[in-house]
């Protein structure tokens, strides 16, 4: 009985440790803190509004389904709907079966063939992802698979490589790209200037992308919607602007306690004990790539917001 109260104890410490540790991990930008102004690539009767949303939750080949991935793409879509310089002609969202290769590159092209420079561009994703181990991939060209059924084919998987050739067509100076999928760090082939990229996590020793049936979406997500009706930009520069930046930082502390709290009530299941072990550190971490100058704009709010 010693020894296990020993041990419990030793565990307990090491959580706590690695908890504080997920808050205070350093974001990758070029500024650790907000910036002090919002930039855009021309003036503001010039820029026009684009984004593509994909939402893959039902997959009939893959080992499981990704949780709330269809409703992330959704409630992501009905926020920015709801504000007026994002226009529903200008605006495409993908769910489920209509998440194949072919479509999500169709859609990159369409953001291509749309945007020019000074437009403001989003590209979102949440289903499943995987790292590409290295030992099977020695040339090291690639890090990533977006997956969109059985992985082990061609035509359900898209490297990061792959992707950011299609990327990089598009002539936009101001692109926001999202992913909520586990490992989605590793996308770095996307992380380009003129671009902010968001992450759900996989940059350090996480890689979970947290769902759970209260929110009833990924905590990512419910994060960067809650944040972008007003709340991101009270705790950023209180500009009346949300950026993807504020975004971010607005949901960075509150994912890591909301999925460190939510991996804790899993101990109390010996069936959910696999499903702990496997998700260290037992927070999710999420991770941002900020290659743009000033912070890039996303919403305007209303005087009343």
């Amino acid at each position: 009985m010693i020894r296990i109260k020993s041990t419990k104890t030793i565990i307990a410490f090491m959580l706590i440790v690695l908890f504080l540790g997920t808050l205070f991990l350093p974001i990758i930008s070029n500024n650790s803190n907000i910036k002090a102004t919002k930039t855009l690539g021309g003036p503001q009767n010039e820029v026009e509004h684009y984004a593509v949303f994909l939402g893959l939750a039902k997959y009939n080949t893959y080992y499981y389904d990704a949780g709330y991935a269809d409703v992330n793409a959704l409630s992501l879509y009905e926020v920015l709907k709801s504000k007026p310089e994002w226009k529903e002609d200008n605006m495409k969202i993908l769910l489920n079966e209509e998440v194949t290769k072919t479509n999500v590159f169709n859609s990159i092209r369409w953001l291509a063939n749309v945007s020019d420079e000074n437009d403001i561009v989003l590209f979102y994703f949440s289903g499943h992802g995987i790292k590409i181990k290295h030992q099977f991939n020695h040339s090291r060209i690639s890090n990533y698979y977006l997956v969109y059924g059985k992985y082990d084919t061609v035509s359900n998987t898209s490297t990061d490589t792959e992707l950011a050739e299609e990327f990089d067509k598009i002539k936009s100076n101001n692109i926001a790209i999202i992913f909520d999928c586990c490992w989605s760090a590793r996308l770095t082939s996307l992380m380009k200037p003129g671009r902010v990229l968001i992450a759900a996590g996989g940059k350090y020793l996480s890689c979970v992308a947290d769902w759970n049936e209260k929110l009833d979406r990924g905590f990512l997500t419910y994060y960067l919607c809650q944040g972008l009706c007003g709340p991101a930009d009270k705790e950023g520069n209180k500009d009346g602007i949300v950026s993807v930046e504020e975004a971010f930082y607005y949901a960075r502390k509150r994912v890591a306690i909301h999925s460190f709290v939510f991996h804790m009530t899993l101990l109390k299941s010996p069936i959910e004990y696999g499903r702990f072990i496997a998700t260290f550190p037992w927070s999710q971490i999420i991770y941002m790539s900020d290659k743009y100058p000033g912070e890039l704009p996303l919403v305007y709010l209303n005087t009343t917001d």
